[in-house]
């Protein structure tokens, strides 16, 4: 059986969101996500009740904390984390073939699960009363995508099943707003789904089964309506670049934007996806000037622009805040002046929060990327 990749662009869940999804060994825990609960906080088999100072005994948490070289060994399938991701935490409940990873990311907060599994159900431990629920098709797999809108905080959850695979997979995240927020955006980067040889990278590459095109007007043609594609320039390449989309929305200033893209390439005439972007919500549109890629988030800045030896879509400059779970931000990230990985300029907690305000700041006088929209 092929080793199934799950990536995840973000973190280990604050105290608001292991309240109703997710959690593990030495967790904290409700009995619920809709409405105030006692606390049950579980250290091994001792349960302390915080609302009345009880304790008492309980079974032993089944969850434990393990590397991802044991999940590969138990489900034979794998969590990729993204390299800028901090706080990674893995944990399993082995019995059940039940894996989780926890990371930071983006200032947006995720929990994955994945498990081996016979039919479709919900493995990531969220309890709400969801005010939406939608049966769908992700990636070629059966899918559900939920959200809870609470007035403290709003949920969002993906479920889908690799029925190839026999794998389980859950994706969650929570904010104080996620208008506009698309998890699913998020999750096609998590996710390589199985099709034997081919494994398409995007929407294109799925509906045509190829990875490659003659040219752009082929890649074009493909396209069907309501979709998009604009031609733009980057550094790193010498002529223009076609950026992709199934998503367009008019941002109300004279463009049709997008906040999701899909970058192809002509190289020795052979035209291929080179790289994929995305911001987070409608707010932060996809901008392009001066040869350089623009995208964005409640609390982070990304640039992009071509490596020329790697022939592909490279991160020029990113800034994200991150929150810990008392509500203290920190920052990181870095900054390039050339497409290179050998004099990056690092961002931290001195310089973190300046950086961002100045780049977002920026960021939001670019010129927005205006898609033909077919028709």
């Amino acid at each position: 059986m092929k080793k199934l990749l799950i990536m995840s662009m973000v973190s280990l869940m604050s105290a608001a969101i292991l309240a109703g999804c997710g959690g593990a060994a030495g967790s904290s825990a409700t009995t619920g996500g809709t409405g105030d609960k006692e606390e049950v906080v579980v250290w091994g088999n001792e349960t302390e009740n915080k609302a009345e100072g009880k304790t008492g005994t309980q079974l032993a948490n089944p969850w434990r904390e393990c590397d991802k070289d044991e999940i590969g060994e138990v489900l034979d399938a794998y969590f990729i984390i993204p390299e800028e991701a901090t706080d990674v935490r893995y944990s399993l409940m082995e019995e059940d073939k039940l894996a989780q990873a926890d990371f930071t990311l983006d200032g947006l907060n995720y929990t994955a699960r994945m498990k081996r599994a016979d039919e479709f159900s919900d493995i990531s431990g969220c309890n709400y009363e969801w005010d939406v629920e939608d049966e769908g098709d992700f990636l070629g797999s059966p899918s559900v995508s939920k959200r809870y809108n609470g007035e403290k905080e709003s949920v969002d959850l993906l479920l889908w099943m690799d029925e190839s695979e026999g794998l389980m997979f859950s994706l969650s995240t929570s904010d104080e707003d996620l208008d506009g927020f698309d998890i699913e955006a998020v999750a096609q980067q998590m996710y390589q789904p199985s099709y034997g040889e081919f494994i398409p990278g995007d929407f294109m590459q799925e509906r045509t089964g190829k990875n490659e095109f003659a040219s752009y007007d082929e890649v074009i043609s493909s396209l069907e309506k309501g979709e998009g594609y604009a031609y733009v320039t980057l550094k790193g390449y010498d002529g223009e670049v076609l950026l992709i989309t199934d998503y367009v929305y008019d941002n109300l200033d004279g463009n049709m934007a997008t906040i999701e893209a899909n970058v192809y390439a002509d190289y020795d005439g052979v035209v291929s996806n080179i790289g994929n972007i995305f911001s987070q919500g409608t707010a932060y549109p996809i901008a392009c000037e001066d040869g350089i890629l623009y995208v964005g988030g409640n609390h982070s800045y990304e640039s992009d622009w071509i490596s020329g030896e790697n022939q592909a879509i490279m991160v020029k400059d990113y800034i994200y805040e991150d929150f810990d779970s008392e509500g203290n931000s920190s920052y990181g990230g870095f900054l390039r002046k050339t497409p290179d990985y050998d004099h990056d300029e690092e961002v931290t907690d001195e310089n973190g929060k300046e950086l961002l305000d100045k780049y977002t700041e920026e960021y939001f006088e670019k010129q927005v990327v205006n898609f033909t929209v077919v028709e």
